[in-house]
C-alpha cells in the first residue's frame, strides 16, 4: 500500500553504506557517492519520531509523481534546515555524556584530542552532514587545514585536520575498530577515511 503523500518540506536525505545495503539499495532511489549511497526518507509523524522514518521507495517516487532529481533537489534544500549542522571538539561531547564532574582533565590543559564531531543538532543520520553546502569548506577554513574525515557511523563523522601527528593508516585502523565493535551493521557507514582538500572544495577517497 502506498503511503499518503508527504509535505514536500517534509523530504530529507540520509548517508548509508553501499555494499551493506544493496538489496534495499533495489527497492528505493538513490545516489551513489564515494562507497556510500544517498538515500530519502519522510517522518510518519514529526510530532513523534519514535515512529521511525520512513524511507522512500521507487513505487512511492512514481506514485508521488517524482523524479530522483526532483526528491534530491527537494531534500537537499530541507535537510540542512530541519536537522542544523553540529560541529563541536569531541571532548566536549564526551563532557555531556559522562558529565562535567567525571570529565579527568585540567582546566586549563590543551586538547589531547585533535577530533571534531560533524552531526546534525538532532544526532540522527547526522553525517548527511558532510552533504551541506560549504560546510566542509568552512570547517576547513576553520582550522586552516584540509580534513580527514572519519564516517563513524550514519550519525556522525569525525573531522580530523590533515596536519594532526597521526597517519592515514592509524586513523583507518580507527574507523575498521570503530565499526567492528561499537556500530551496529545498520549503522556502519563506510570502512575509509575519506579526504578533504579546501583549495578543491571536494572529498577524495
Amino acid at each position: 500500500m502506498i503511503q499518503t503523500k508527504p509535505k514536500e518540506k517534509e523530504i530529507l536525505y540520509q548517508l548509508i553504506n553501499y555494499d551493506n545495503n544493496r538489496e534495499l539499495l533495489e527497492r528505493v532511489p538513490h545516489i551513489r557517492y564515494l562507497d556510500m549511497a544517498i538515500i530519502f526518507y519522510y517522518w510518519k509523524d514529526r510530532k513523534d519520531r519514535s515512529l521511525g522514518a520512513c524511507i522512500v521507495s521507487l513505487a512511492q517516487m512514481e506514485e508521488w509523481g517524482y523524479t530522483l532529481e526532483e526528491l534530491e533537489k527537494t531534500a537537499a534544500f530541507n535537510t540542512p534546515q530541519l536537522f542544523q549542522v553540529s560541529f563541536q571538539p569531541i571532548e566536549e561531547l564526551i563532557k555531556e555524556m559522562v558529565g562535567e564532574e567525571l570529565w579527568c582533565t585540567e582546566p586549563d590543559a590543551p586538547s589531547l584530542i585533535p577530533m571534531h564531531v560533524l552531526t546534525n543538532q538532532s544526532r540522527l543520520f547526522g553525517a548527511a552532514a558532510i552533504l551541506y553546502p560549504q560546510v566542509l569548506w568552512a570547517i576547513s577554513h576553520t582550522l586552516q587545514d584540509d580534513l580527514y574525515i572519519l564516517p563513524s557511523s550514519i550519525h556522525e563523522c569525525i573531522i580530523v585536520p590533515m596536519s594532526v601527528k597521526c597517519s592515514r593508516k592509524e586513523l583507518q585502523e580507527i574507523v575498521e575498530e570503530i565499526n567492528e565493535t561499537q556500530v551496529p551493521k545498520a549503522e556502519m557507514l563506510s570502512n575509509h577515511v575519506f579526504l578533504y582538500r579546501k583549495e578543491k572544495d571536494c572529498i577524495e577517497v
